[in-house]
């Protein structure tokens, strides 16, 4: 047998035994796309950890993530229930109209900083004739 083969036997072997892509290119230092060949010329499965999520696997998760949208969760929050990314959870939010919750803090109104108002005579009074009263 030569060493090619030989080579090619222990990439199978490895990867029967459920090691990584990177795992045999750093140990054997043989390169991705010969790994690839191995697995694809010998039928060689991923492991079932590392399979996809199957299309009701994605579904529940995503209603998962849109009942926690609407529950008012962060993104941080339902990443981590979910493994959604993040640009995911921002569709599911647009696609299901859920608005961005208001997180700014509640900031205490002093003589420095007056009240948020709407109506800018007042915003404007509060600001450049700070304790005149109208």
């Amino acid at each position: 047998m030569n060493r090619r083969q030989q080579l090619d036997d222990e990439i199978a072997a490895m990867l029967r035994a459920g090691a990584t892509h990177q795992h045999i290119v750093n140990t054997l230092h043989v390169g991705h796309v010969r790994v690839v060949r191995v697995r694809a010329e010998r039928r060689i499965p991923l492991p079932a950890s590392r399979n996809g999520l199957t299309p009701a696997e994605r579904r529940a998760r995503e209603e998962q993530a849109t009942a926690m949208l609407r529950a008012g969760a962060t993104y941080q929050q339902i990443y981590d229930a979910t493994r959604l990314q993040y640009d995911r959870i921002s569709a599911l939010r647009k696609h299901h109209n859920i608005p961005v919750p208001n997180r700014r803090p509640n900031r205490p109104t002093t003589a420095g900083t007056p009240a948020p108002t709407h109506d800018l005579d007042a915003l404007y009074d509060a600001i450049f004739h700070p304790g005149a009263t109208p």
